[in-house]
């Protein structure tokens, strides 16, 4: 998202009726949506670590991408345990596949 873009819909919910602090707490989403659209989606374990229990796409220091489960307290889990420190980033994974109906849905 650009910040000029960014500016704009920051002063479109100032400018709204919300509360203040639903004003602060949609600015902060905006503003990790755009962190996490620069990195094509993968966010810095120097950042944030998964809730604990879920699934990931991680993305090892020297570029493996793989699957895993972040139990807790910095440890993914897959065939072997990693702590956060090899690990570069993650990031959710995608929806699972569903075929569309005659419908549309």
């Amino acid at each position: 998202m650009k910040e000029e873009y960014f500016n704009k819909t920051v002063g479109v919910v100032m400018a709204s009726l919300l509360p203040q602090n639903e004003k602060r707490e949609l600015i902060d989403s905006i503003r990790a949506m755009e962190k996490e659209t620069k990195n094509n989606g993968w966010i810095p374990c120097s950042e944030r670590l998964p809730e604990d229990g879920t699934r990931v796409i991680a993305c090892f220091k020297h570029g493996l991408v793989t699957e895993l489960k972040y139990k807790s307290a910095g440890i993914f889990e897959g065939i072997n345990e990693y702590v956060a420190e090899v690990i570069d980033a993650w990031m959710p994974l995608p929806e699972p596949y569903r075929e569309e109906q005659e419908d549309g849905r």
